[in-house]
């Protein structure tokens, strides 16, 4: 009697376990989005979810997919649902000053492109006079933005570095080459830098930067923000998981004389 006690416990044991990992994936929780009603309506008979089962859902108006679809299709996977359901909120036409946009539309959806002219005497922040920005989950890919064609750069101020010219104004397409003090990098990460003066400006304003963190490298199943090239004594970091994950030590980071404190997290 005791043997079939035993035998029935690890039998239910082992059935229970099969059973849990052949549903892992719940009712998803998608943010301005949803599946169909009858899912909602009938919850604990379709959930958990089987593997290699696969889901369809719908993003509400003025929203969409990350591929910029209206509708997408999630597949449930061991470890939850792949890709992540998510629903992004639409690219309102931005305001744009001596220049004009191609096409009259209002609204634009993710990985949808906006072409624009700059008037007579106005280029882009490229130095051209037209350019193109894309809808994206974060909002436009860049500022569409005019501005007036200059003759000449003048030298700014530059601390925690030095110039290699006396000069304090050059004429365009004139190259201004300076360095930073030890300790401190360019614009673009260096030693040295080369900054040329364009119709637009200089090609990367001279700045040196006190550094004393590493950069993050990506993060597995999450992400963190903000996201720079250079980090400075002072900043914060903030990490976050993909649905199911979890961050493993504290969400937040901060850069210290002597590099991060506490170590950046995993998702777990």
């Amino acid at each position: 009697m005791r043997f079939t006690h035993c035998f029935f416990f690890l039998v239910m044991l082992y059935s229970g376990k099969l059973f849990a990992e052949g549903k892992p994936c719940d009712l998803p929780h998608i943010e301005y989005g949803k599946i169909a009603q009858y899912y909602y309506n009938f919850k604990n008979h379709y959930f958990p979810m089987r593997k290699e089962k696969k889901l369809s859902y719908s993003c509400m108006i003025g929203y969409t997919t990350e591929t910029g679809t209206q509708d997408g299709r999630i597949t449930c996977t061991a470890k939850g649902w792949s890709p992540v359901p998510r629903c992004y909120k639409n690219c309102n036409k931005p305001l744009l000053e001596n220049g004009a946009f191609y096409g009259t539309g209002t609204y634009f959806k993710i990985q949808e492109k906006l072409q624009y002219k700059c008037h007579a005497g106005y280029h882009t922040p490229s130095g051209g006079t037209e350019d193109t920005v894309q809808c994206g989950p974060e909002g436009w890919s860049s500022q569409p933005s005019c501005m007036k064609k200059v003759e000449s750069c003048q030298v700014p101020d530059l601390p925690h570095g030095s110039y290699f010219t006396a000069q304090q104004e050059l004429r365009l397409n004139e190259t201004l080459l300076y360095k930073c003090d030890e300790g401190y990098l360019t614009a673009g990460g260096n030693a040295t830098e080369e900054a040329v003066c364009l119709t637009h400006g200089w090609s990367l304003t001279p700045n040196c930067t006190k550094i004393s963190c590493s950069t993050l490298s990506a993060m597995a199943h999450g992400g963190f923000y903000p996201v720079k090239k250079i980090y400075e004594e002072g900043d914060v970091v903030h990490f976050f998981c993909e649905e199911n994950y979890s961050v493993s030590e504290f969400d937040l980071i901060q850069c210290y004389y002597f590099g991060w404190h506490p170590d950046p997290p995993l998702c777990e």
